[in-house]
């Protein structure tokens, strides 16, 4: 296991007994609830030493904890610019993969919900959202700068319903600048970021 600094080993020792029995949504959201507004310190921290160990955490759990990657993946050495999500994943939380380096995530037809922030800044530059995702949170793709492209596995229509329903029923050009924010926004609209449909269709409105 890498180096931790003591902080990190205590908090470790606190949950040892829901890691000791695979409860690792339990570890998880006992830390988020203890650090709170500083979670985004700890949570990557633990996330780190547990691949460093061996152990994938998402393995255990059914949803991508909040704070789980947050701001650290260059010094995740286990993992390529690709992650994939495990086909168990049914929700991602809040900030999970925010400030990231991470260049493509691979989101699996099991995932329903994309929690607030969840890819807020991340480096991503192609993003491919399943049919599956019933609700997007507020700006969960904000200011992801290096988007390119945005794959959504069904038809146009569907993907409409999906952003107005995860904004409360807003009209669409402001459903997307809720979900991906003004700027990404204004590239979707001159085409500078594209969206592609199922069939390889692709729109700017």
């Amino acid at each position: 296991m890498a180096e931790l600094t003591n902080d990190v080993r205590e908090s470790l020792f606190e949950v040892q007994h829901y890691l000791e029995n695979s409860d690792i949504k339990s570890a998880y959201k006992y830390l988020n609830e203890k650090y709170n507004l500083v979670a985004e310190r700890y949570i990557p921290q633990i996330t780190l030493a547990l691949y460093d160990a061996g152990i994938d955490p998402l393995r255990y759990t059914d949803t991508v904890p909040d704070n789980f990657l947050f701001g650290v993946y260059t010094q995740l050495h286990s993992i390529p610019d690709t992650f994939k999500l495990p086909n168990n994943i049914k929700y991602i939380g809040e900030c999970a993969f925010a400030h990231s380096s991470l260049k493509e995530i691979i989101i699996p037809d099991s995932v329903f919900s994309i929690g607030q922030a969840a890819f807020l800044d991340a480096s991503i530059t192609t993003l491919q959202l399943p049919r599956s995702v019933e609700m997007i949170d507020t700006s969960a793709f904000e200011a992801c700068g290096n988007l390119k492209t945005i794959f959504y596995e069904g038809t146009e229509e569907e993907f409409i319903d999906l952003l107005e329903n995860s904004s409360g029923g807003d009209i669409y050009e402001n459903s997307i600048k809720n979900i991906f924010g003004s700027a990404i926004a204004k590239k979707i609209k001159s085409g500078e970021v594209k969206i592609e449909y199922r069939g390889g269709f692709s729109r700017t409105w």
